[in-house]
């Protein structure tokens, strides 16, 4: 991936996360985390701290569904 592309990712990750933690619609919750598991399989980021924390909430926090 290239540096544009990954600044424009990880700026839409920041941006989902805030959408997540903010969110009351449970399927809009669980696309966004199911859509930043793929993401971190996919492209193996594992240092943006927001893509782990929804991750985190979502499977295996109070938000599981």
């Amino acid at each position: 991936m290239e540096k544009d592309e990954s600044g424009a990712l990880y700026y839409t990750i920041g941006w989902m996360s805030s959408m997540y933690f903010s969110s009351g619609d449970q399927r809009e919750k669980r696309f966004i985390a199911k859509l930043f598991k793929s993401i971190k399989e996919e492209f193996g980021i594992t240092d943006v701290n927001s893509l782990n924390l929804v991750i985190e909430d979502y499977y295996h926090g109070s938000e599981q569904i």
